[in-house]
């Protein structure tokens, strides 16, 4: 996504950056690092969500061993749900749990990007 995104620059806009004298990491730091941050917003929250809820890699190559070391919660959740006794209520009640947990992480993110952005550090708005 990133660099995707780094392709989708304007190039007229880091040419004129590199005629006034500005250096790759001038033109990275003033020109592309600014017009990628909403970018790198939506990958940062797409990666939370994706890293809570990894369960299909555990699930077919490991079955959370050796011992519990490839646990992940969501891993719990099923092995609680189904394996152990079908304790679906309970299993439930984590899933509302990693539910909140997403929730929370995701509006810290935000709620960290619209604190720079009052403080003058964001430069899209």
């Amino acid at each position: 996504m990133i660099y995707a995104g780094l392709q989708s620059i304007p190039q007229d806009l880091i040419d004129a950056a590199r005629v006034d004298g500005a250096d790759w990491g001038r033109v990275f730091l003033h020109v592309e690092f600014p017009l990628l941050r909403p970018l790198i917003l939506v990958a940062l929250v797409l990666r939370i969500i994706d890293c809570l809820k990894t369960f299909d890699i555990v699930f077919m190559t490991t079955w959370g061993g050796p011992g519990s070391a490839t646990h992940t919660y969501s891993f719990y959740i099923y092995k609680v749900g189904i394996s152990f006794g079908w304790n679906i209520g309970y299993a439930s009640a984590l899933s509302v749990l990693l539910l909140i947990v997403a929730i929370v992480l995701v509006n810290a993110v935000f709620r960290l990007v619209r604190m720079r952005q009052q403080l003058g550090f964001g430069g899209e708005e």
